[in-house]
């Protein structure tokens, strides 16, 4: 069987040739229709060059282009313009980038959770549609169309904060800060222990209690008036302006004879009278347990009180007794008391 053939397949020789013929033919007839559909057809990428003062970090050829969170382009090539200056190629698709013109902002952020970069492009106000060729400048006073909040960016920022901040100075006073802080440990625990305390030994709702804490403070007016008034009285008697010799013996005699009288006194009744004071706790229990029920006498007390009162009406001469004696058919009393005969007492 010869070499070009194949078992089971009649080929011969001129066969062969004529269908090796046709495929380089096919071939190349394909290669040139690609070549000339390339040529012919418009080209739908957009290549805009930005030339800014920096770059984001992680910035590189191939890192995503997005618009309204979408991917419209890649970052095709990064050369040096000069110094302080960076050109970037944007490869940009054209029919995802409606309205955006030449004013646009150009955002270097982290794209994922990873901190890979990407550029994040965002619409500005006026300016000319985009076309291939477009050369935006963001320096000089443009410089701030060009922001850089990359993980690099970040963290450069917090470690220039930190130096700022973490000052010896700072230290000091974070150091007064916490051994001042430690002189207030008792007063803060002595709160907690009362507010743990009141809450656990609660009997009235905290409404009634302010509302007793409140009829309480409103005696307080008087009792600072009446305390002014005193040591007014005090400032004014005239005893200390006309006879201070008389006065200062008066407070000798307090100081030197009663008042160590008084402690001796209660000393002595102290040694004395301090097994008869354990009999003053059973008396009153029992005195109390004489009253079974306190409110209902309180209210009897009370109603008694008031028709005494009742019948004790003021009069010109004090409280005079309303009453009225019948003593028609007491004819004896009724002339010894009223000075009548026994018949006009009838």
């Amino acid at each position: 069987m010869a070499v070009y053939g194949m078992p089971g397949v009649a080929m011969d020789a001129r066969t062969s040739r004529r269908t090796g013929a046709a495929a380089a033919v096919i071939v190349a007839v394909a290669l040139i229709a690609g070549t000339c559909y390339r040529s012919v057809r418009t080209d739908d990428v957009l290549r805009v060059q930005v030339v800014a003062e920096q770059l984001g970090d992680g910035i590189v050829n191939g890192s995503d282009v997005r618009l309204d969170g979408l991917k419209v382009g890649s970052v095709e090539s990064i050369d040096n313009a000069g110094p302080g200056r960076v050109r970037m190629t944007l490869a940009l698709d054209e029919s995802r980038m409606p309205g955006v013109t030449d004013s646009l902002t150009v955002l270097a952020a982290p794209g994922n959770l990873f901190g890979i970069s990407e550029l994040g492009l965002e619409r500005g106000e006026g300016g000319r549609p985009l076309h291939s060729g477009t050369v935006i400048e963001l320096t000089g006073s443009a410089a701030d169309r060009m922001s850089d909040a990359t993980m690099g960016a970040l963290l450069r920022q917090l470690s220039q904060t930190a130096n700022q901040v973490m000052t010896p100075e700072l230290a000091e006073t974070l150091r007064q800060l916490n051994t001042v802080s430690k002189a207030f440990t008792p007063i803060f625990e002595a709160m907690v222990t009362t507010a743990r305390s009141f809450a656990d030994t609660q009997l009235y709702a905290p409404s009634y209690l302010m509302g007793q804490y409140g009829a309480t403070l409103a005696g307080l007016p008087p009792f600072v008036a009446g305390t002014i008034q005193l040591l007014d009285n005090l400032n004014n008697m005239e005893a200390l302006r006309t006879d201070r010799a008389a006065f200062d013996e008066t407070v000798v005699a307090m100081v030197d004879e009663l008042l160590p009288g008084t402690a001796l006194t209660s000393s002595t009744a102290r040694q004395y009278l301090t097994e008869y004071a354990d009999f003053l706790s059973p008396l009153l229990a029992a005195l109390g347990s004489m009253v079974s029920r306190p409110q209902q006498s309180s209210a009897e007390l009370r109603e008694l009180l008031t028709r005494l009162r009742a019948a004790m009406p003021d009069g010109p001469d004090g409280p005079t007794l309303n009453l009225k004696v019948t003593l028609s058919d007491v004819p004896v009393l009724s002339t010894i008391l009223l000075g009548q005969t026994p018949e006009a007492g009838r």
